[in-house]
C-alpha cells in the first residue's frame, strides 16, 4: 500500500518532531485512484500523502527605498545597532508612503468600501510599511538571515491576517474524533537520505494557489499531499481541488470547515470514505463556503489510509519526505515576519514553540543546506505566487 501523511495533533496520541528550535507533527497516508490527466522555536506538524527549486538567498539586500551591498552574511551580529538609513523628513516619508499607497491599490486593484475602511487599511499599509523597513534594516546589517516584501496583505495588520486566513486548528481534539486505526510510520532500512531533495523538480508538485481571504489552507495542504502520491503511484501529476474540500467535509460532519479552519487529517478522511475528490478544473476554487457539488464522474485521487511519523523522530520525518514525497505540516505563521516573508531561511525567535500556536497548514516539499551549512525545510504556501519566494518559504 503506497502511503500518504496526515496532520494529527492528540493529547495521547501525539507525533511530535523536535527541531533543535521547534516541533513537527508527522503523518503518512496513502493514495490508490488512477487519473487521466523548522527551525528555531517555530513548528511543525506534519502529515504527508502517498500516492522543489531551491530557493535562493537575496545577494542584495533591500532598505527601504535603498538596494545596498551586504555587509555581512550568515548569522554574524554586529556589535553595534543598526543606523537611521532614512534621513527624510516626516513630510517627504509622507509623500512617499502615500505614493506606495497609491501603487498598492492599483497593483492588487483594492477597492474599499467607505472612505472610513480606507483610511484605516492606509494606517495599517503605513504601519507594515515601516515595520518592513526597519526589519531590513536589521538584515543588511546581518542581523536577520532573511529579508520582507510588502506583498498583498499589506492593508491587514497581523491579528486580522491570522484570523482570516490562517485555519489550521491545533491543540486538542474530541475524544469521540480519535481514529486509533492508524498505522505507524516504518522507517526504511538501509536506505539512505539524500543531503537535499526539491519534489518540484521531480515533478510531483503543482502550481502555487491562493486561498484568498478563507482560512482554507487546510485544504491546499491536503489536496497537495495527496496530488505529490497520486503522481507518485501514476507518473501523472493532476491538479486536485480544494473547493471540493472546502464544501463538502463539514457538511458531512467531518471536523473541516472549510473557510473557518479544520483538520487537515480529517480532510484525508473525507477523500477515503466519500471516496474520492475530484479534480480541479470541474470544481473549481472560489474562497467561499458552498454546498457540496462533487462529481462521481471526475475523481481525481482516491486514499486508503494514512501513517503517523514516531514522536520526536526528525530522522524519520527526513525519510518521510526523501522517500514518500511532499508532507501535509502545521505551523506557527502568526509572526509578521511571516507575513511579509520574501527570501532567505525564515527564524522568528517570537514563534511559539506549543501545539496551540500552530494555526497554518503548508505543504513541504522538500529539504535542504545552505553553502553556510544552514539546514532548512522547503515549504509550499498557498498565499500565492506573489507572497515569499514564488509562493515558497525556507524555514
Amino acid at each position: 500500500m503506497d502511503y500518504i501523511t496526515r496532520i494529527f495533533w492528540l493529547t495521547s496520541l501525539v507525533t511530535l518532531v523536535r527541531f533543535t528550535d521547534g516541533q513537527l507533527h508527522n503523518s503518512t497516508s496513502r493514495s490508490t485512484k488512477n487519473v487521466n490527466n523548522p527551525t528555531k522555536n517555530g513548528q511543525l506538524h506534519n502529515s504527508t500523502s502517498r500516492s522543489t527549486k531551491n530557493v535562493n538567498n537575496p545577494t542584495k539586500r533591500q532598505i527601504g527605498l535603498q538596494l545596498v551591498t551586504p555587509i555581512s552574511r550568515g548569522r554574524v551580529v554586529v556589535q553595534r545597532p543598526p543606523p537611521d538609513l532614512d534621513t527624510r523628513s516626516q513630510s517627504e516619508e509622507n509623500e512617499v508612503l502615500e505614493e506606495e499607497w497609491t501603487n498598492f491599490k492599483i497593483l492588487y486593484n483594492k477597492t474599499y468600501p467607505t472612505p472610513e475602511i480606507e483610511f484605516l487599511r492606509k494606517q495599517n499599509f503605513f504601519t507594515n510599511r515601516r515595520s518592513v523597513t526597519k526589519f531590513n534594516q536589521d538584515y543588511a546589517f546581518g542581523l536577520s538571515n532573511f529579508v520582507l516584501r510588502m506583498n498583498s496583505y499589506a492593508d491587514m495588520l497581523g491579528g486580522e491576517f491570522n484570523n482570516v486566513l490562517n485555519g489550521f486548528i491545533g491543540g486538542n481534539r474530541k475524544k469521540e474524533t480519535i481514529d486509533f486505526r492508524k498505522s505507524a510510520f516504518i522507517h526504511p532500512v538501509n536506505a539512505r537520505t539524500p543531503e537535499s531533495i526539491d519534489w518540484r523538480e521531480l515533478g510531483a508538485v503543482t502550481p502555487v494557489k491562493n486561498q484568498g481571504l478563507c482560512a482554507s489552507c487546510h485544504a491546499f495542504s491536503a489536496a497537495g499531499a495527496v496530488e505529490g502520491q497520486n503522481f507518485r503511484k501514476y507518473g501523472v501529476l493532476v491538479e486536485l481541488s480544494p473547493q471540493n474540500l472546502v464544501d463538502c467535509p463539514q457538511e458531512k460532519k467531518y471536523q473541516s470547515f472549510g473557510c473557518n479552519g479544520g483538520y487537515v487529517d480529517e480532510n484525508f478522511k473525507y477523500i477515503k470514505e466519500n471516496p474520492g475528490i475530484n479534480v480541479d478544473p470541474t470544481y473549481v476554487y472560489e474562497a467561499a463556503n458552498g454546498p457540496c457539488r462533487f462529481k462521481p464522474d471526475s475523481i481525481g485521487a482516491n486514499v486508503t489510509g494514512y501513517v503517523d511519523i514516531p514522536e520526536g523522530d526528525e530522522k524519520a520525518l527526513e525519510a518521510a519526505v526523501a522517500a514518500l514525497g511532499p508532507v501535509s505540516v502545521g505551523i506557527d505563521a502568526s509572526q509578521m515576519t511571516f507575513q511579509f516573508y520574501s527570501q532567505g531561511v525564515y527564524y522568528d525567535e517570537d514563534c511559539k514553540n506549543e501545539a496551540k500556536s500552530v494555526n497554518h497548514a503548508v505543504l513541504v516539499v522538500g529539504f535542504g543546506r545552505e553553502p553556510d551549512g544552514q539546514k532548512y525545510w522547503l515549504v509550499k504556501n498557498s498565499y500565492g505566487p506573489e507572497w515569499g519566494n514564488g509562493g515558497y518559504i525556507k524555514t
